[in-house]
């Protein structure tokens, strides 16, 4: 198949050295903000807002470049697609990515950086995690680098890709593990709407849950405790990950059901231009 579109496989690590790159560029603004004793959370936002935004508009430049377009896709979707992928995502997590990911040990030091982040003013740490990151990072590997790589490659090799990116980007193994898994349900939904808003939402909504429960990791919490004992025992946890597995199953196939019954009614839309040419 013909590289046509922006990116291809060698451009799309490109993409990913471009933002370990914006990454090092929003170092140097630690030791500024530390010098004037500016609170941490506020030193978190303004970074990653740094290094987001630069690459977001280097990549975004590079697409033009190469394609001549501004568009990014937001179609309209029916709310039930939007409902069937939210439960989708929480049956995928219980099922899937929660027993992988706690293979990975969680050690004292990961769990203190993680609670140092937040403090009495966390409500900027909320808004990183929450709003910012789902935004920025979602129209980089979905709204971009994905949407790029679909036009190039068959969907599963798009979406595996850009997932395995996406889950480099966090540096630590069990972020990247759960960001990367989590991304291929995204990246799939992504595929199959063509709009951009349904995985910024799901994003903001996992990202929520998450950030709520760090925030109510306990101070003598137990990191040997076998994940499933806080389900209520390996019995309990393997009933509800199978339940949650045959639900998954059901929504990804009533998902594929409704945007098919959309095609056949002509209800698609044009892609939305959010950022137009001058």
């Amino acid at each position: 198949m013909n590289t046509i579109s922006y990116p291809n496989i060698k451009q799309s690590f490109g993409i990913f050295g471009i933002y370990l790159l914006s990454l090092l560029i929003s170092v140097p603004l630690y030791f500024i903000f530390e010098a004037f004793n500016v609170n941490q959370n506020v030193m978190i936002l303004f970074s990653y807002l740094v290094s987001s935004s630069f690459t977001f508009l280097i990549i975004h430049y590079l697409r033009f470049k190469q394609n001549e377009v501004f568009k990014y896709q937001f179609r309209k979707t029916p709310f039930m697609v939007y409902a069937l992928s939210l439960c989708a995502m929480f049956c995928f997590q219980l099922s899937i990515i929660t027993p992988i990911t706690s293979l990975i040990p969680l050690t004292n030091d990961y769990l203190d950086t993680v609670k140092s982040m937040i403090d009495d003013r966390y409500f900027l740490t909320f808004f990183s995690i929450v709003i910012i990151a789902p935004v920025m990072e979602e129209f980089i590997f979905r709204g971009i680098m994905l949407d790029g790589l679909l036009k190039n490659y068959t969907p599963w090799k798009a979406i595996l890709l850009s997932s395995f990116l996406f889950g480099l980007i966090h540096m630590n193994l069990i972020q990247a593990v759960h960001a990367g898994l989590g991304s291929v349900l995204f990246g799939w939904i992504y595929y199959k709407t063509k709009n951009l808003l349904l995985p910024i939402v799901l994003h903001s909504i996992n990202n929520f849950f998450a950030f709520k429960e760090l925030t109510s990791i306990p101070d003598d919490f137990d990191i040997e405790q076998p994940f499933y004992d806080v389900m209520g025992g390996i019995e309990n946890y393997l009933l509800m990950a199978a339940v949650a597995l045959i639900i998954l199953g059901l929504s990804i196939y009533q998902i594929n059901t409704l945007l098919e019954e959309d095609v056949k009614k002509g209800d698609e839309n044009e892609p939305i231009n959010v950022i137009k040419s001058q």
